[in-house]
């Protein structure tokens, strides 16, 4: 079954979406005013913003108004994107995940992995990020009950119900699955009255042991914390304390995401996407273990979830871009992986042997620079003279693969592909697996993306 409205011209402000319904395709997720969310199919956008989506929940279409949706979060693409490895960030603060193919000094070429080729002229350039990889996906999940209680003994009582791990009282789930020693853990956790989850991770699950290496993070009613647990010496250490409760949550729900680095030994903690507190290892080596648990403690009869368990490879080169100085803006800056830094003008991008090489006029050399792509991190453009270029005023963004970010004047989508009028770039053709999201700005906010 297939639906559309208003799909009118590109030259509207106008955002209409065509998508095919399958009982076999994963669903997307649509978060509403305070934090409700709803599952289905979304359908269309008209262009009051009106969001039509099909949902077990009613045999007719559900009509959204436009102000209660905050985000469309889309159901995963099974297709694999090209690989970019560079990201450029535009003058009015869009990303966007390119190859870079070469630059003249006035316009520069890249490929991006899911709109093709794009010619950008200087003057539209505010930085260039390289070496930017995106997140290799380990696992996501869960898909059925089995993969979470077949492989290792101990997993019980766990229901899976509507693409979640569900249930009403003490329960277990075990999974082994091999990550890299830098690895992203996400999952959210849902509860009827009050938390109380267990969810330990870089477990060996050694059978009948006492004491062993591991971390495990901890939601009850005394609060939120990420413990480290040891094999020898002092048993439980706090790794990251929040005095976080139920009452802080409101629906009753949040997402979780921990950012491991046991090479460096340190761990970071993201509640519904924000930053709240990173924390060190205590002990000297960290656990090597690649099991991951998760334990309902709640009373019988009392319902908790989790959904959305994700595992990525840790990718920190966002943490470096994020910390380097922009510098004077009247020039261009060059900033090595080795943190060297010049202040000049980039004046080519061209082929060679193993990569993109950079040439950069330097105001204390003579002779032009040259680094190959490998040694540089972060090129800083000149801010163009005259008038800034207006910041476009759309109430919806995109969101792509690998940290794309979109402002848009209008864009019309179809089943496999989306058609879209961008302020600066023109008009877009992007492949429809390349888009995550669409979410609505808040009214007069700031409209450079959030980190």
């Amino acid at each position: 079954m297939t639906g559309m409205l208003n799909s009118n011209c590109l030259t509207c402000p106008v955002i209409a979406l065509m998508v095919v319904a399958s009982t076999h395709a994963r669903a997307d997720e649509l978060t509403l005013s305070e934090d409700a969310r709803l599952t289905g199919t979304v359908r269309s956008i008209n262009g009051e913003g009106v969001v039509e989506l099909l949902t077990d929940l009613s045999p007719e279409a559900l009509q959204l108004k436009p102000d209660a949706v905050k985000k469309i979060t889309f159901a995963a693409s099974d297709s694999q994107p090209g690989i970019s490895g560079s990201l450029i960030e535009l003058i009015n603060g869009d990303l966007l995940p390119v190859r870079i193919e070469g630059f003249d000094g006035k316009v520069l070429k890249v490929v991006t992995p899911d709109a093709g080729a794009l010619s950008i002229p200087r003057e539209y350039l505010q930085s260039m990020q390289l070496g930017v990889h995106r997140q290799k996906a380990i696992y996501s999940g869960p898909r059925s009950l089995e993969e979470w209680s077949g492989d290792v003994e101990g997993s019980r009582n766990w229901r899976f119900t509507k693409g979640a791990l569900s249930a009403s009282g003490p329960a277990v789930a075990i999974r082994k699955i091999d990550v890299p020693s830098r690895f992203v853990f996400k999952f959210g956790l849902k509860w009827q009255v009050s938390p109380n989850f267990t969810v330990y991770f870089a477990d060996p699950l050694t059978p009948k042991a006492d004491q062993v290496d591991r971390y495990f993070f901890q939601f009850n009613a005394s609060g939120m914390e990420i413990k480290r647990e040891s094999a020898t010496g002092q048993k439980i250490q706090s790794v990251i304390l929040l005095t976080r409760n139920a009452d802080d949550f409101p629906t009753n729900q949040v997402d979780v995401e921990i950012r491991v680095d046991r090479k460096s030994s340190r761990l970071h903690l993201l509640l519904n996407g924000e930053p709240e507190a990173a924390g060190v290892d205590p002990v000297a080596n960290a656990p090597i273990g690649s099991g991951f648990v998760f334990v309902s403690s709640s009373p019988s009869g009392t319902p908790q979830e989790i959904r959305g368990i994700e595992l990525l490879d840790f990718d920190n080169s966002k943490e470096r871009h994020h910390s380097e100085d922009r510098g004077d803006v009247k020039i261009d800056s060059m900033i090595s992986r080795d943190d060297d830094r010049w202040g000049g003008h980039l004046t080519e991008v061209r082929p060679g042997q193993d990569g993109a090489v950079f040439t950069f006029k330097s105001d204390f050399q003579d002779k032009p620079l040259e680094l190959a792509e490998g040694d540089v991190s972060t090129v800083f453009f000149a801010k163009p003279e005259g008038d800034p270029v207006p910041a476009p005023q759309a109430p919806w963004v995109l969101k792509l693969r690998g940290d794309g970010v979109l402002h848009m004047a209008s864009c019309e989508f179809s089943e496999s592909g989306v058609t879209a009028a961008h302020p600066l770039l023109g008009t877009l053709q992007i492949n429809r697996g390349g888009v995550t999201a669409l979410e609505r700005l808040r009214p007069n906010s700031d409209p450079k993306p959030e980190e």
